[in-house]
């Protein structure tokens, strides 16, 4: 053969690692990554972290008729705990997205269980940060966080906060460190054979991509 292919050579610079008790991708986080520090998130970008309010769900009564209708009243009762002041928190057998759909999973697979269980698994992604699997006192922004309810409660300067926090992760931040980690993994593979390496960049592509797929051609 003349040339292959690297399917999604994204994976050669990071992968999006889903934690086991998640079934949303939206609940992943980027590894190898760096994640921020409590007091890098104040002093860098003037955002305090609430790791009780930020990094667990976010369920407030004004908002669940958006999710559950005419269930509400019932989801309470039977799902949730009041914390007072208008917050709710899970019970425990339905604690994490795969409790969801362990629950679930022998239910009829009617209307309403298929409602209720995916917004429950819905008001799981309610969250800000992603507390780091190895690191406790790390948190990682959850990707497109801006579609949350805890998001929208922000007062404006601190939303603008967030957004640069999160611009600088996702876009910025890593480019250097995992431009390292590809250069280390890549040339083995190119250089063990004369073959056209073509490389597939689709996705969320930061400036170490091209840079690094230009320098080795």
């Amino acid at each position: 053969f003349d040339a292959y292919r690297i399917d999604h050579i994204l994976g050669f610079f990071r992968i999006w690692q889903i934690p086991m008790d998640a079934v949303h991708g939206l609940l992943g986080t980027f590894n190898p990554a760096l994640p921020y520090s409590y007091d890098e998130l104040k002093y860098n970008y003037d955002f305090w972290l609430d790791k009780d309010l930020q990094t667990t769900p976010y369920i407030m009564d004004y908002f669940l008729y958006d999710f559950f209708g005419d269930y509400t009243e019932e989801v309470k009762k039977e799902f949730l705990v009041d914390k007072g002041h208008g917050r709710y928190g899970f019970k425990e057998f339905v604690n994490t997205q795969r409790k969801v759909m362990d629950y679930f999973s022998d239910k009829d697979d009617n209307e309403k269980n298929s409602h209720l269980k995916n917004a429950l698994l819905g008001l799981h992604d309610e969250v800000l940060f992603i507390e780091d699997a190895k690191d406790k006192e790390k948190y990682h922004p959850r990707i497109s966080a801006q579609y949350t309810y805890i998001y929208r409660s922000l007062s404006d300067y601190e939303r603008w906060c967030y957004d640069r926090l999160y611009n600088d992760f996702f876009y910025h931040r890593h480019n250097d460190f995992w431009y390292g980690k590809a250069m280390w993994k890549l040339p083995p593979l190119i250089d063990s054979t004369n073959m056209l390496v073509c490389g597939e960049d689709l996705g969320m592509i930061p400036a170490c991509v091209p840079a690094v797929m230009n320098e080795l051609k």
